[in-house]
């Protein structure tokens, strides 16, 4: 407005000329800059959400109950719908898969996992405990291996750690494992003669959430609730941490469950975001 009035002019239309020439300088600034802003969203919102969701509603292993898993589909349910409300984009459903079905889709889903990619996968059903193979993969310390419990065999967590330890990938998982015993179903290091304890050899960023401690068992359709509840249709805006002591205040009453988060293998990245956010 200083350039307009010190222009000693009558001619209105070198005014107006002028005048313009201003409104169009300050409106293509502020085009500029909200070009910028929108650029960083995306930036920020390169990240894909994928997702394994394995629910063990029928074994034939007879000491195992299809009773206390039939309702296995409900809890698919409730994961599905979190992580469709996270927009995740791919989700993959296995029901009651037999071992090599199950071995070969977590090998998958894990050896596809780009850098910039979330994988969650989820396990329902029955997680036991057999007698550790002395002459297998590793020694465990308790003399027991926990299992994964498919509908033809129970596969041990020596098999999971080989996938891992042997994964090319370098992207994000978070396990959620709601079944007995699950305290380290996903185990980090593996122990040989002498125990001698070998660290996982992965680039890959994990998390992992249990339903309860090796040698106890919980209630059938308790953990998958409880996670539901306490994520609360994504009003729950804590971090990793803070989700885990939620679910251990809210888990008080229920008998047997004791919730983990291992974080040993996670990033402080990783353990600081919300709960099942893609970033």
């Amino acid at each position: 407005m200083l350039i307009i009035l010190k222009i000693k002019t009558k001619n209105r239309f070198v005014l107006n000329f002028l005048l313009l020439l201003l409104i169009v300088l300050f409106s293509s600034c502020n085009s500029c800059e909200k070009e910028q802003k929108n650029e960083h969203k995306l930036e920020k919102g390169k990240e894909k959400g994928k997702a394994l969701l394995i629910g063990m509603r029928k074994t034939n292993i007879s000491k195992y109950s299809n009773t206390a898993t039939f309702r296995s589909r409900s809890n698919i349910k409730r994961i599905k719908k979190i992580l469709e409300k996270e927009d995740f984009s791919k989700i993959e459903i296995l029901e009651s898969p037999k071992d090599t079905e199950f071995l070969n889709s977590l090998k998958m889903m894990i050896n596809e996992l780009n850098n910039d990619e979330l994988l969650v996968i989820y396990y329902f059903g029955h997680g036991g405990q057999i007698e550790d193979d002395i002459g297998g993969y590793d020694n465990e310390y308790d003399g027991l291996d926990e299992t994964f419990v498919t509908k033809n065999r129970e596969v041990r967590d020596d098999e999971i750690y080989k996938i891992l330890n042997e994964a090319s990938s370098n992207g994000k998982i978070l396990f959620i494992i709601d079944a007995c015993n699950s305290e380290s179903l996903i185990k980090f290091t593996q122990v040989i003669q002498h125990d001698i304890a070998i660290e996982l050899d992965s680039s890959l960023d994990v998390l992992y959430l249990g339903a309860t401690n090796d040698g106890k068992e919980i209630p059938p359709n308790t953990f998958s609730k409880l996670l539901e509840k306490v994520w609360d249709n994504g009003k729950f805006d804590g971090n990793y941490l803070d989700f885990h002591n939620e679910l251990i205040n809210e888990s008080r009453n229920i008998r047997g469950m004791n919730p983990i988060l291992d974080d040993e293998w996670a990033s402080e990245g990783f353990i600081k975001r919300q709960p099942f956010k893609i970033y």
